[in-house]
C-alpha cells in the first residue's frame, strides 16, 4: 500500500485495500499515516459520486477508537482532504465519546458544534451527540459549562426537541453541583419517568436545597405506595438512593418540628423495613465516574 501511494502511476485505491489496512493497523505512526493517506485517495477517486461508494467514516473512526487515538481521530476529521468522509452522525458520535474518554471536554464539544453547523440529514440536535455534549457539561462542572448547557437545551426546546432521561439527569446534576436546584427540579418535573429511582432520588435532593421540606414527604410516601410482586427484580426502578434520605433527613431534622421528624423518622423505618433504599449503588451522576457509552 504505501508503495502504491509513492507510485508516480497515480493508482487507484480500492475499496478492498482500505478496509483491509483499517482492519490490519496498529497503534503506530506508520500505520496511522498510512490510513489516512489512504482514505485521502479514496475520497478524492470518489469526488461527486453520490452511489455505490462505500461509507468509511463511520469505519475509518471506529478504528481510532478501538486504538485509542483521539488526537489521529481529531486530525482527521479537521482534515481539508477529508472533507465529506465523515459526514455521518456516527463517525461525529463515536470521536465525541472517544475524546470525552480521554478528558478532552472542549474538543468533545468543539466537535458537536460542528456537527450542528453540518446538520447531517437535516438533524440539528442527534440524541446520542447532545447526551454526550451534556455528560461533557457535567464533566467541566463550572458555572460556564452550566450556562452553556442551560443555552443548548433552551435552543433545542425552541427547535421543538425533546430531551430524554440520561439528558435531563446529567443536566439536573450539573445544577444541583453548581447550586442552582431550581434549574435541577426543572428539568426533572420534564421527565416522563417520575418513578425511576435517578430521577426520585435528585427529585428529593433539589427539594432540599430548596427548603421545601414538606414536598419531600409526598414523594417518599409514594415508594411504600407501590405495589410489586416479591420477585428478584421487583425493587428495580422502585426505590431510593442513600444519599437522597440522609439529605431529606439533615433538611427535616433542621426545621426543628417534632411533628415533621417523627413523620420522617416513622417513613424512614417503613423504607428500611422493607428494603427500598439502596446504598450498593454509588449514585452515578454525584460520582460522575464512567464513560458514556451511547452507540
Amino acid at each position: 500500500m504505501m508503495q502504491i501511494l509513492v507510485s508516480k502511476n497515480n493508482c487507484m485505491i480500492f475499496t478492498e485495500d482500505l478496509k483491509n489496512i483499517v482492519h490490519l493497523a496498529e497503534a503506530n505512526d506508520r500505520d496511522l499515516s498510512l490510513v489516512l493517506e489512504m482514505a485521502k485517495r479514496f475520497n478524492q477517486q470518489h469526488q461527486g459520486v453520490r452511489f455505490g461508494a462505500f461509507v468509511f467514516g463511520p469505519v475509518v473512526m471506529r478504528m481510532y477508537y478501538h486504538l485509542n487515538q483521539p488526537d489521529a481521530a481529531l486530525a482527521a476529521l479537521q482534515t481539508k482532504e477529508l472533507e465529506g468522509f465523515f459526514d455521518q452522525m456516527i463517525s461525529h458520535q463515536l470521536l465525541m465519546d472517544l475524546l470525552y474518554n480521554n478528558e478532552r471536554y472542549q474538543d468533545a464539544l468543539d466537535v458537536f458544534e460542528l456537527l450542528q453547523e453540518k446538520r447531517i440529514a437535516g438533524i440539528r440536535y442527534p440524541k446520542p451527540c447532545l447526551t454526550i455534549a451534556v455528560a461533557t457539561c457535567l464533566k467541566i462542572n463550572t458555572q460556564e459549562s452550566l450556562t452553556r448547557m442551560l443555552k443548548l437545551l433552551e435552543s433545542t426546546q425552541e427547535y421543538g426537541f425533546n430531551i430524554n432521561r440520561n439528558i435531563i439527569l446529567y443536566a439536573a446534576a450539573l445544577a444541583l453541583k453548581q447550586n442552582h436546584p431550581h434549574f435541577a427540579l426543572d428539568f426533572l418535573l420534564k421527565s416522563f419517568s417520575p418513578n425511576h429511582f435517578a430521577i426520585r432520588t435528585m427529585k428529593v435532593m433539589a427539594l432540599c436545597d430548596l427548603d421545601r421540606v414538606e414536598d419531600i414527604f409526598p414523594i417518599l410516601r409514594s415508594i411504600m405506595q407501590i405495589d410489586l410482586p416479591a420477585t428478584s427484580g421487583s425493587d428495580k426502578g422502585f426505590h431510593i438512593l442513600s444519599e437522597a434520605v440522609v439529605a431529606a433527613e439533615n433538611a427535616v431534622r433542621k426545621t426543628l418540628k417534632k411533628n415533621l421528624i417523627a413523620e420522617f423518622e416513622s417513613i424512614s423505618r417503613s423504607l428500611q423495613e422493607n428494603s427500598l433504599i439502596s446504598d450498593k449503588v454509588r449514585f452515578f451522576i454525584y460520582s460522575c465516574g464512567g464513560s458514556v457509552h451511547v452507540y
